[in-house]
Formats: structure tokens, C-alpha cells, sequence
């Protein structure tokens, strides 16, 4: 484009240097004008085609389809020796979970003894006045 644009230019040019002498400057600002103006006419439309070739392989479209599908599988799992449990150990467990549990009992009894007591109290309170009221029936 600038070389086309700069051939035109010279050609333009020779062409009035020979036809109209007297007015030459006034002919040569004009031509550098026209000039000034294709040039940028040429680079706008050289980013005018840039940014439609940005825009032409930037836009990626992707559509992707499948069928659902839904997959079983059946894994056998061998027992290893650990997986079997030992007698002897649960036994022992249970042993040691009933005295825990047993422990926890008494330490609650303990923590109430106060209620023990004065409920101890009063029943000894309510038979001994409560025999005292009721006559002695033959």
C-alpha cells in the first residue's frame, strides 16, 4: 500500500511539475496533504483488517456431547488374618467396659451422697413418728 501510495504520489507530482509551474508550492502542500491523508487512511484500514483477523481467530467455539452413562463394578475383597477377630481380646474388653461403666456408677453414688443422706433422714423421721401416731389395732 505505500509503495502503490508513494507511485502515485511521484507520478501525481511530475505530472503537475510539468503542467502548472506558477503554482507549484501551492500544489506540493496539497499533494503532501492528500499524502498525509491516504496514509492514514491505509493504516486505519490496515488495523481496521488486524483487529477483524484478532477477531476471526479468537473466537473458539467447543461443544461437547455425551451419552450418560453409568458404570457397575463388582471388587472382590479377600479377609486378611486381621480381619477376623480374637476372642480373647474381646472378651477382655468387655471385661474392661463393664468396670469403667461400673466405676462411673459409683462415683455417681458417691457425688450424691448428700441426697442419700437426708433422704435416709427423713425416712427414719417418718416411721418412727408415724408409729407413734397409730393406735395398736387387737
Amino acid at each position: 500500500m505505500a509503495q502503490r501510495r508513494n507511485v502515485n504520489h511521484n507520478q501525481r507530482m511530475s505530472g503537475n511539475i510539468d503542467a502548472k509551474g506558477k503554482k507549484l508550492d501551492q500544489i506540493a502542500d496539497a499533494e503532501n496533504d492528500l499524502l498525509t491523508k491516504n496514509e492514514a487512511s491505509d493504516n486505519a484500514a490496515i488495523e481496521n483488517l488486524s483487529l477483524q483477523d484478532q477477531v476471526n481467530f479468537s473466537t473458539v467455539t467447543l461443544a461437547l456431547y455425551q451419552n450418560g452413562s453409568v458404570r457397575h463394578e463388582m471388587v472382590a475383597i479377600e479377609k486378611t488374618a486381621g480381619d477376623y477377630g480374637n476372642f480373647g481380646l474381646e472378651i477382655l474388653d468387655g471385661l474392661k467396659n463393664g468396670w469403667y461403666i461400673l466405676e462411673r456408677i459409683i462415683a455417681f453414688v458417691v457425688q450424691l451422697w448428700s441426697v442419700i443422706l437426708i433422704g435416709g433422714i427423713a425416712i427414719f423421721l417418718f416411721r418412727k413418728y408415724l408409729n407413734k401416731k397409730k393406735p395398736a389395732v387387737f
